[in-house]
């Protein structure tokens, strides 16, 4: 059952659109990670300077208002960490992984209520990058749900919480469907 859910997890892949914006689906229970990396070509350029004196902002936009910004994660210069209370103990950022310009943001375990769109601001000094991320849930259902004989046939259900469709869709077996 874990590698059916796993395989339906994969079909919905992470894509890059175009402006720095990404798209991830993850599956509610399971960490996911939102990607916010800098170019090699950036941290070649800033390579003395990122292990220190850096400021992160992960911001959640949603509410009331689609402009309304909620912390998740603050990483001040000095290197304290804040958190929202709705995510202590969920969420944190690589902090080795500023070195090579990664300042992606692990959520583990994924809930319902995660669902919308992060940002990521990264300061250094007069030097400013941000990433945009836009996470989605999806869920996996088997059918069916007991244990399977070897060559039996099952149906995979894929539901999730945005609109579109997913980008990709493979199946292994002789019959594939694409949705």
């Amino acid at each position: 059952m874990t590698l059916l859910l796993l395989f339906c997890t994969l079909v919905l892949i992470l894509q890059m659109t175009s402006g720095e914006k990404y798209k991830v689906w993850g599956e509610e229970g399971i960490g996911v990670t939102l990607p916010c990396y800098l170019s090699p070509q950036v941290v070649k350029d800033n390579l003395r300077h990122l292990h220190k004196g850096l400021e992160i902002h992960w911001v959640r936009h949603g509410g009331s208002s689609s402009m309304k910004r909620h912390l998740v994660l603050k990483v001040k210069p000095s290197g304290l960490k804040s958190l929202a209370h709705s995510m202590m103990r969920r969420v944190t950022v690589w902090d080795t992984g500023f070195l090579k310009g990664n300042f992606s943001l692990q959520i583990n375990p994924l809930l319902k209520e995660d669902a919308g769109t992060y940002e990521a601001h990264v300061s250094h000094g007069n030097k400013d990058w941000h990433c945009l991320v836009e996470l989605g849930l999806v869920s996996v259902t088997a059918h069916p749900s007991r244990p399977l004989i070897e060559s039996e046939s099952v149906r995979l259900n894929c539901k999730s919480s945005h609109p579109g469709n997913p980008t990709n869709a493979s199946s292994y077996g002789s019959n594939p469907a694409y949705h």
